[in-house]
């Protein structure tokens, strides 16, 4: 890339800065999430593989990492960056900033007696401020000229450029600033495979985003991927514990966590660990600031569940009355944490089909109250759930009875009939 700066008779003190675009580069978000013994806290941290090929090793380098289309360039205006790990956001400007005046069109040109196949003025498009004072169409980044909402200009419905919202005329001044950008022939975006279970960052909502990375990075160019740390962040966890007895004994642990930042999470693969110790890894789903998500941790070996039933039946005293088919449900819940849990036990009872009149399922007793299981599901009827508070070291017993009544013709095989499931 050759420059070449000519100077003329006045005297001015310039910064030049070059920026160029260069094929090869690529980046994609991965997680890790340490988490305490109690999973009341987590330090979340964003971690980008980034791998490029342009022929030149970055060493020490500050990385930016967006998700904007390319070209994209450095505000010249502002030479104040960000902070490390701070984030940036924008809105692409809209493509037909005319159509907000088409109902003013449509009336000024019937009260000017205007031809309709006349433009009232030219049709400009956004704009964007540049170093060299010329306006050029613009879908990239808005400088940060654009971001002081306050001392923005709107144009009026005859002027060229209504419709978009332009910085005020800068005042003239000594310093000039002049920034050149030598774009590459070849795509600026990289088309290396990512590893598994990576994917590539996209913006959601017409959206883009920045993330600077908060260290310096070294990537050396040879298509490798090398981790960098981009930001590390506390948040808080809600602890959850969750046993379904009737088809397993193990108790599931897992916490929810809300993205405060105002910036989304994309989706890529999370490490989880609790206490230091490394759980598992899964995938984070994209979350938007202010979302939430639940990482599932597996199985709490702290907290027991056993789950034992009774059983008696009895006819009716008339001959050929309905059976009566009593039963009884009995879970005990042991916590041996060192802290208050809160488990929810979720439990089935049978539901006869809706054209089974001559079948009814009653439940006599339930200790302590339960509610229903949300969401309902249709294609899974009669379910339910306790949600209990259980200190230290205590034993909660959970009981439910209820009575299958049904016609002596009819027989209950392995809990199961066709009228009957």
């Amino acid at each position: 890339v050759i420059v070449e700066i000519e100077q003329g008779s006045q005297d001015i003190d310039a910064l030049v800065e070059l920026d160029y675009f260069v094929p090869g580069p690529c980046w994609t978000p991965g997680y890790v999430a340490r988490l305490t013994d109690r999973l009341d806290r987590c330090a979340l941290i964003m971690q980008a593989l980034v791998a490029q090929n342009t022929g030149e090793d970055w060493v020490g380098v500050d990385l930016t990492l967006t998700t904007a289309p390319p070209p994209i360039r450095r505000d010249p205006v502002s030479q104040s960056p960000r902070k490390p790990g701070e984030r940036a956001a924008w809105r692409l400007p809209s493509k037909h900033p005319d159509q907000l005046f088409a109902d003013f069109d449509s009336a000024f040109s019937t009260a000017s007696g205007a031809q309709e196949d006349q433009p009232l003025r030219p049709s400009v498009p956004p704009l964007a401020y540049t170093a060299d004072g010329q306006d050029r169409p613009s879908k990239l980044r808005p400088k940060s000229a654009y971001l002081d909402y306050t001392g923005l200009t709107l144009a009026a419905p005859l002027e060229a450029g209504r419709g978009v919202l332009r910085p005020a005329p800068a005042p003239d001044s000594s310093e000039h600033e002049l920034v050149a950008n030598a774009i590459g022939t070849s795509e600026a975006v990289a088309t290396l495979p990512l590893p598994e279970r990576y994917r590539r960052p996209k913006s959601h909502g017409g959206r883009c985003f920045t993330y600077r990375a908060e260290s310096s990075a070294e990537v050396p160019s040879s298509e490798t991927f090398v981790p960098c740390i981009v930001f590390e962040r506390q948040i808080t966890g809600t602890p959850r514990y969750v046993a379904v007895p009737r088809e397993s004994e193990d108790v599931y642990r897992s916490t929810e966590i809300v993205n405060e930042d105002d910036a989304p999470l994309f989706e890529g693969p999370i490490d989880l660990y609790v206490g230091g110790n490394y759980v598992m890894t899964t995938d984070l789903p994209h979350i938007e600031p202010g979302g939430r998500t639940r990482l599932e941790l597996g199985t709490e070996p702290g907290i027991e569940v056993t789950r034992r039933i009774q059983f008696n039946e009895s006819r009716g005293r008339l001959l050929g009355g309905p059976r009566a088919l009593k039963h009884g449900i009995r879970i005990e819940v042991s916590n041996h944490l060192d802290r208050r849990a809160t488990v929810e036990v979720r439990e089935r009872i049978p539901v006869p089909q809706r054209d089974s009149n001559d079948i009814k399922v009653s439940i006599d007793r339930v200790s302590p109250p339960w509610g229903r299981f949300a969401p309902e599901r249709p294609e899974l009827p009669g379910r339910y759930r306790w949600r209990e508070h259980i200190d230290s070291e205590e034993r909660v017993l959970l009981a439910v009875d209820y009575t299958v009544k049904l016609p002596v013709r009819l027989w209950l095989l392995g809990g199961d009939r066709r009228e009957f499931s």
